[in-house]
């Protein structure tokens, strides 16, 4: 893993060393952010100079705010209907089955009885569409959850699947929170297990696999936890080895003619469409294929002359400026071997 490593390393920064100076403008908001100059110029590379500006500009009102209704405990209807008598004012997120668009609140809609009661959950747009990437879901067969923190993505899982859902994650206090989630929303096919999903060996292999990778969190920069981040080119390639080892360990456990989607809250190219090129380059038998989803933008496989997968386009992206989401990629492979 050290020469694979290296070679991350050396290929990025070669990569890197093509970047102009961003524009004054561009520069000025990025450090306001915690970004090195070369950081955003990389924004400008993807997007062009107008739309990064309106990115690293953008504050929380350019994303929706959403709730995904529990289905296993009440429909998108009722919920709605529950929730307008307490004072709110909510819509269908259509690119869901399942989630509410707030339109106005009273209170925080973690503060509400329903939410107590678990018939919802607060999620992102763009959070629900990675799991919506993985249907659709075999019956009767167990998923794995990789990195799975609080367990909102598993939760959600287990709206589509009443087989057990094997959730790993390194963090003993993310894996306290993803039990009383689980608890709280009555979702009791979870199993939670602490270990490294980067090393961990199940000796068995899943017909679905959801990587919800640890990331630079690029994507949620209009948001206030996202603007605390101190973000370097160093910070992002360090990422980038960890995410490729963590895909690697993954793409080991799926099964032949498996799904595994990869998945990051990042529009970065380097942590998304390089990262999942690196797997299919280093393990035989994984393709690209698009996910079923009802938005987002193309992937990316030609950028800063990286070795990207020309599959690389199958990837769904995800931008605040265009989607009214959170940045975030998601990939979807297929083992065929």
């Amino acid at each position: 893993m050290q020469h694979l490593a290296t070679l991350i390393h050396e290929e990025l920064f070669k990569a890197f060393s093509r970047l102009p100076t961003p524009p004054p403008g561009i520069a000025e908001l990025a450090r306001r952010l915690g970004m090195e100059d070369r950081y955003a110029a990389r924004l400008v590379e993807l997007l062009g100079e107008d739309e990064a500006r309106e990115l690293l500009a953008a504050g929380p009102d350019s994303i929706h705010e959403t709730i995904r209704v529990n289905t296993l405990k009440a429909t998108r209807r009722a919920v709605a209907e529950r929730l307008e008598k307490e004072g709110f004012k909510v819509k269908e997120y259509t690119p869901t089955p399942y989630g509410l668009i707030i339109l106005e609140k009273p209170y925080s809609p973690g503060a509400s009885k329903e939410y107590l009661k678990g018939l919802y959950t607060i999620q992102g747009p763009a959070s629900m569409q990675a799991v919506l990437a993985l249907q659709p879901i075999p019956r009767g067969k167990p998923v794995l959850d990789l990195c799975s923190g609080a367990g909102v993505k598993a939760t959600q899982i287990a709206q589509h699947t009443s087989a057990p859902i094997i959730s790993i994650d390194v963090s003993r206090r993310k894996l306290l929170a993803l039990r009383n989630n689980a608890a709280r929303l009555g979702t009791p096919n979870i199993v939670a297990v602490r270990a490294d999903a980067a090393t961990i060996k199940l000796g068995a292999r899943f017909e679905r696999i959801l990587l919800d990778a640890p990331c630079t969190g690029e994507g949620l920069i209009p948001l206030p936890r996202g603007r605390r981040i101190k973000r370097t080119l160093h910070g992002l390639v360090e990422r980038v080895q960890l995410q490729v080892e963590l895909l690697l360990n993954a793409a080991r456990h799926l099964a032949p003619g498996g799904v595994l989607v990869y998945a990051t809250c990042s529009t970065a190219v380097e942590e998304n469409e390089y990262v999942v090129s690196k797997a299919i380059q280093l393990e035989e038998g994984l393709t690209l294929e698009p996910p079923p989803l009802d938005i987002g933008s193309p992937g990316v496989n030609d950028y800063l002359g990286l070795p990207l997968a020309e599959e690389a386009r199958y990837c769904t992206r995800l931008y605040p400026q265009r989607h009214s989401t959170e940045g975030f990629t998601i990939c979807r492979l297929r083992r065929t071997a």
